[in-house]
């Protein structure tokens, strides 16, 4: 049974779904040119190796958000004459986190179909803080899952 809120949040949210993901494109084009920025500032010598780590992870972890987006088909919109933005997105995104595009939409929508139960391809993620050890396994064991789904 729905509440009011339910319903309300539901009604509100239809006025902002189905067109073109602007807020999205945005921010994937600003990954883009803040990560090449970096990589240019290094390599020039205007950024330390350890301050370049730290920004060029933040903006890996931000990528993430558009590759997601990407996958579940919400940048294109309802409109299938713009669904092509997301394929675009999701593969400029992707290489950032070590992540085949195509690949990643088949574990996702395996992740949906199961989530928390032992047929969960991520459900090895609820260990990744534990330890530092913990994530790095978690982190190449994400990788490695991403890479050979398919």
């Amino acid at each position: 049974m729905k509440t009011y809120l339910d319903r309300e949040a539901l009604k509100t949210s239809k006025k902002y779904s189905g067109g073109v993901a602007i807020p999205t494109i945005g921010l994937a084009t600003s990954i883009i040119l803040f990560y090449l920025a970096v990589l240019f500032l290094f390599a020039n010598g205007y950024l330390s190796p350890v301050f370049s780590i730290l920004l060029l992870a933040s903006l890996t972890f931000a990528s993430y958000t558009p590759l997601h987006e990407a996958v579940h088909g919400n940048i294109g919109g309802t409109k299938n004459k713009f669904k092509w933005l997301d394929k675009i997105v999701g593969y400029l995104m992707s290489p950032m986190i070590a992540i085949p595009f195509t690949s990643h939409q088949k574990e996702h929508f395996t992740h949906h179909g199961h989530t928390n139960t032992n047929k969960d391809p991520d459900a090895h993620i609820k260990n990744w803080f534990k330890s530092p050890q913990h994530f790095f396994y978690g982190t190449i064991r994400i990788i490695k899952t991403h890479n050979t789904f398919v």
